[in-house]
């Protein structure tokens, strides 16, 4: 079944997208059901998804020359991804609606807690917000346990350190299991909030 959200191929017996984790419903969609969607005031936004077709709405894929579900004919245009930052853009890959700003990768965090496969999210210079909020540079939604803006790390090119900072959150936040509030974070430290574990991994500079 493949996932409305990111258009990952699931098996057909799984109720969850091993991707995203988003609940999966039908596999396909039809006339009734988007009517239905209209009236619940729940109608799908295709623009929302990865890729969708712009009639139904169905996740499509770039090798999809004809929607799988409808059948519409399919523009090159249409898996344009929206431009929020030049270069690559890697679904799944921290908050994509923000722009880069030019700043320099210098790390990643890495954790298999939300999805069995494993999402990972970049770490740039200056201070970088992790926490629930929308606004949160790399923000962590399904796990409740995890404040608004639970935690910071900061990254100076002047001393070529990573420094983290619990930002007065609910639950703490673990550093290799020990409740700290501020310190220096080392590569391959853990980092564990609510109940979200994270492997901090430094990029070498040159």
């Amino acid at each position: 079944m493949r996932c409305k959200n990111c258009g990952w191929d699931n098996p057909s017996e799984k109720l969850k997208c091993e991707k995203c984790n988003a609940t999966l419903s039908r596999s396909i969609i039809n006339t009734n059901d988007l009517l239905s969607e209209k009236e619940s005031g729940t109608e799908f936004d295709p623009k929302k998804t990865a890729v969708g077709c712009p009639e139904c709405g169905y996740p499509i894929r770039i090798s999809d020359q004809r929607c799988p579900n409808c059948d519409n004919p399919l523009a090159p245009d249409e898996f344009k991804p929206p431009r929020f930052a030049s270069g690559t853009v890697i679904q799944g890959v921290g908050n994509p609606e923000k722009p880069i700003d030019g700043k320099k990768l210098v790390g990643f965090l890495v954790t298999y807690t939300q999805t069995p496969s494993g999402d990972f999210f970049p770490v740039y210079e200056g201070r970088n917000y992790i926490g629930r909020d929308s606004s949160t540079n790399i923000c962590l939604p399904k796990d409740e346990q995890i404040s608004g803006k639970h935690l910071s790390i900061l990254y100076r090119p002047i001393d070529r350190k990573f420094k983290f900072k619990d930002e007065q959150s609910s639950n703490g936040t673990f550093v290799n299991e020990k409740l700290i509030d501020e310190g220096e974070l080392k590569n391959f430290d853990t980092i564990r909030i609510g109940s979200t574990k994270l492997l901090f991994i430094e990029i070498p500079q040159f």
